[in-house]
Order: structure tokens, then C-alpha cells, then sequence
């Protein structure tokens, strides 16, 4: 009978080593299924931030697209005051920026399309503007001007010339009609 008892205790041992071993992978799908868990909480608590993200976001984009839309129309203001006719356009998107001089209502020209006179209005316009506050002297070259609009052009800086601002226009012919404002030198 030894034997015999020798074999199932061999046949018991190995049994229970058969066992410990699945004990073992069962205590380790235990421990794996409680990392899964974990990580399923921490995949929820990624996606609500994500989700807190995009809202402060998309309030930030909104923010912005107010600020740089109410900049562009302080710009636009700014620019018209000196422009002798028609209103300056200066619009920022995120996917351009566009300058321009509306001249009348059907009619807006990109700022790469003046002509040399009427750049030479607007260019003074756009760089008062961008300064700022505080003094500021702006110099215009205007000898491509005809003497109609540099009339025209003087004529609107005389009434609404910005106390914070002293212009030089420059020309190589005198227009005929000078306003009183202006103070003419000849340079021979």
C-alpha cells in the first residue's frame, strides 16, 4: 500500500501545485482587472478634463475673435479720420489679415492695390493709427497726388487734424488752393 499512497501523494502534490498555479494566475487577473478598473477612472476623469479644456478653450477663441474684432475697429476709426474720403478697412481673422480703403460703397481696394496717390494718403493714415496715443509727426509724400486730392486731403486733415498729431505734407508741386491751417514752405 505505500506504493500506493506514494503515487496519490504525488498525484495530490501535483494537484496542488496545479492549483497554486492557477491561484496564482487568478490573484493576477484579480490584480490586472483592478489596474483596468483604475485606468478606466483615470480615462474618465482624462476625458472630462478634456472636455473642461475645450469649453475654456473655445471661451478663450471667442475672447479673442472680441478683442481683435473691437482693435480692427478702433483701427478703422482711427485710419478714417485722416483719410479725405471713403473709410479704411482693417480686419484680422485666424486665417488672414486684410487692409484696404473702402472708397465708396461698391468699391474697396486691397491695400497692395492703392494707386501711388492714393497710397500716399493711406500709409500715413495706417501708421497714425498704429502708433497709438501720444504725440506723433506724421510726414505724407504726396507728390503723386494731383493737386485735387492733395486739396481734398489737406482740406480733411484741417478739420480733423488729432491734437496729438503734427503733419509734414510733402510735394513737388504747390497745389492751388492751400486751407489756412496750413503753413507752406518752398524749398528751391
Amino acid at each position: 500500500m505505500t506504493e500506493i499512497h506514494e503515487q496519490l501523494i504525488s498525484g495530490l502534490t501535483e494537484k496542488i501545485r496545479g492549483m497554486q498555479q492557477r491561484k496564482d494566475l487568478f490573484i493576477k487577473a484579480s490584480g490586472l482587472e483592478e489596474e483596468a478598473a483604475k485606468a478606466r477612472v483615470e480615462i474618465q476623469d482624462a476625458i472630462l478634463k478634456v472636455k473642461d479644456s475645450q469649453v475654456v478653450f473655445d471661451a478663450l477663441v471667442k475672447k479673442k475673435s472680441i478683442i481683435a474684432a473691437s482693435s480692427c475697429a478702433a483701427i478703422e476709426i482711427a485710419m478714417s479720420k485722416l483719410l479725405p474720403y471713403g473709410k479704411a478697412i482693417f480686419k484680422i481673422s485666424d486665417d488672414e489679415l486684410f487692409i484696404g480703403w473702402a472708397v465708396s460703397e461698391h468699391n474697396t481696394t486691397a491695400y497692395s492695390g492703392l494707386s501711388g496717390g492714393e497710397a500716399a494718403a493711406f500709409r500715413p493714415a495706417l501708421g497714425q493709427a498704429l502708433a497709438g496715443n501720444g504725440n506723433k509727426l506724421v510726414v505724407i509724400e504726396a507728390a503723386e497726388m494731383d493737386d485735387d486730392k492733395i486739396e481734398a486731403l489737406l482740406s480733411h486733415l484741417s478739420e480733423n487734424v488729432l491734437d496729438d498729431c503734427q503733419f509734414i505734407v510733402n510735394t513737388c508741386h504747390k497745389p492751388t488752393n492751400i486751407p489756412e491751417a496750413w503753413m507752406v514752405t518752398e524749398l528751391l
